[in-house]
């Protein structure tokens, strides 16, 4: 399992007690890449902490998996700082090459 705090040098324990670890196993894509990080509260979370950095511009992760028998689940927790209004943050998923999320916008599903 991974559990990765994207955009941080550091850790994070949530007061649930899941154990995320420094941003790593990423690679960027062209040149408007970066992190952000703020210290204002963030709505709807108790953990705020592990959700005030973020990373943006294009990337991908390459997260060394065992084979699985069947499927592996893959949760996603997406927090937007920066745009306010739905259809302003787009983005697409894929593992293992298949397309899961093609230019959605995660903003609308609050």
């Amino acid at each position: 399992m991974y559990a990765i705090k994207v955009g941080s040098t550091a850790g994070y324990k949530t007061l649930a007690g899941l154990q995320y670890t420094p941003d790593a196993h990423y690679t960027t894509q062209g040149a408007t890449n970066g992190v952000n990080t703020v210290t204002d509260p963030i709505a709807k979370t108790n953990d705020d902490g592990l959700n005030q950095n973020q990373r943006y511009g294009m990337f991908t992760y390459d997260l060394p998996v065992a084979p699985a028998p069947d499927c592996c689940v893959v949760t996603l927790n997406i927090n937007e700082q920066w745009e306010t209004g739905a259809g302003q943050r787009k983005m697409s998923v894929a593992a293992e090459g298949v397309t899961l999320a093609a230019c959605r916008t995660f903003l609308a599903r609050r």
